[in-house]
């Protein structure tokens, strides 16, 4: 350690000639002379392995921390853009995702709409299809039953229904003169438009076959236009207010040929 210190305070004392001092090496005492060429001597001299192994170690580990500094910088440097590119393809991907997802949504809620369209239509027309085959029965209480409780009906003979109880008395008589054995009734032309939810306007034809005339004939048609709005009610549909009246039969040379 000793030798370490004069080695490097020799050239100093030297070279900066005691300029703290304000003295010049050329003008010192003769002891001091002799102090400084010790130092010289001892400066000149090899040092011992051991103190050289030491200080290379030394060296060494100061060494270390800085190389493992500069290492860590260069790996950041090097994985910086493949880290900023994983980076962005990963926002990408999430943000293709929830496009994915909303459009899966959307496509979700009008499939459901349209389906739940689709089944309250077919609860619509089924109304009617009941009251077509109520006529055949001559069932008077199930065709009442597919109205609403203060619902309206207009026969094609122009009465005016309201009420199940008074359709009740109305449709009883009506079945019993005019249905026969070889009475058939259906709907046809169904034209269904929700103007709201629960809410459906629908134009449709009632065709009568073989339905008994007066003196006892047989009327082979007879066509009736049938309008009607139906209102869900809870989780039933019911008709509230329809309106029938007779279809004047087009002339035979303009109807459709049967397929």
């Amino acid at each position: 350690m000793t030798r370490k210190v004069w080695t490097t305070a020799a050239p100093m004392l030297i070279g900066t000639g005691w300029s703290q001092t304000g003295h010049s090496s050329k003008h010192l005492p003769a002891s001091c002379d002799r102090l400084v060429s010790l130092a010289l001597n001892l400066a000149k001299r090899p040092e011992a392995p051991g103190n050289a192994e030491q200080e290379s170690t030394k060296e060494k580990e100061m060494k270390t921390p800085q190389t493992y500094r500069a290492a860590l910088i260069a790996t950041d440097i090097i994985d910086s853009p493949p880290q900023k590119h994983k980076s962005a393809l990963r926002g990408l991907m999430q943000r293709l995702g929830s496009a994915f997802l909303a459009f899966a949504l959307v496509i979700g809620v009008a499939g459901s709409a349209a389906a739940g369209e689709t089944r309250d239509e077919t609860a619509v027309r089924a109304l009617v299809d009941t009251f077509a085959n109520a006529l055949v029965q001559k069932n008077a209480e199930l065709r009442a039953s597919i109205f609403a409780e203060d619902g309206t009906f207009v026969t094609p003979q122009g009465d005016f229904l309201q009420g199940r109880v008074a359709m009740v008395k109305d449709f009883g008589p009506e079945a019993q003169q005019a249905v026969n054995d070889g009475t058939q009734a259906a709907f046809s032309n169904y034209r269904v438009r929700f103007i709201k939810p629960d809410v459906a306007v629908v134009d449709a034809l009632l065709t009568v076959r073989n339905v008994n005339g007066p003196n006892g004939t047989i009327i082979p048609m007879v066509p009736v236009n049938f309008f009607f709005v139906a209102v869900r009610h809870a989780n039933r549909w019911l008709i509230q207010d329809g309106r029938a009246h007779f279809a004047a039969a087009p002339p035979s040379n303009m109807t459709k040929p049967s397929r």
